[in-house]
């Protein structure tokens, strides 16, 4: 991997270097398929109707990653991170930004008047809305390992045993 370069990759597949940088900020981006997550056309302007909101949350997340990393991809990353774990990084990375990008969104939310008890017990709307995200994160990692153990015919006892994930109305 080290040996690839930007302009074999472009050269490759018939484009410039500027054009590759137009849709990937890096080589490692290219190669795991990883782009900037995108909020959903609409999403950051109302708050969710109907759902619960650790549900709204959720499901922002979950587009917020899938927009980045799309699923029918993840086998493969998976794979690529065996034999070069270094690249973990970016993925790490990636899904830290997607959780700042949640966090803004609710903060948004909440300055539009979502329910302030919507976002749980507390004083501190900061401190509510991280524990939102924190619990959605960890409903959308869940799904995502549930996800990939199907995926790879993954029989390990531990995650066949997996609670199904369902997020209260």
């Amino acid at each position: 991997l080290q040996a690839v370069t930007v302009e074999d990759i472009a050269a490759s597949v018939g484009i410039s270097q500027r054009t590759f940088f137009n849709y990937f900020p890096t080589k490692d981006h290219a190669v795991m398929g990883v782009r900037e997550p995108i909020i959903p056309e609409g999403v950051a302007e109302r708050p969710p109707e109907g759902a619960s909101t650790l549900r709204g949350v959720v499901e922002l997340y979950m587009q917020l990653v899938a927009s980045a990393m799309p699923p029918n991809s993840a086998n493969f990353r998976v794979r690529l991170m065996q034999t070069h774990p270094d690249l973990g990084r970016l993925l790490k990375d990636t899904m830290h930004g997607c959780e700042h990008m949640v966090r803004d969104v609710v903060h948004g939310w909440a300055e539009q008047g979502l329910e302030p008890r919507l976002l749980g017990p507390g004083h501190d709307l900061d401190e509510r809305i991280s524990m939102l995200v924190l619990t959605a994160g960890a409903a959308h990692a869940l799904t995502a390992q549930q996800a990939l153990a199907i995926a790879s015919g993954d029989s390990d006892e531990r995650i066949a045993a997996l609670p199904q994930i369902t997020v209260a109305q």
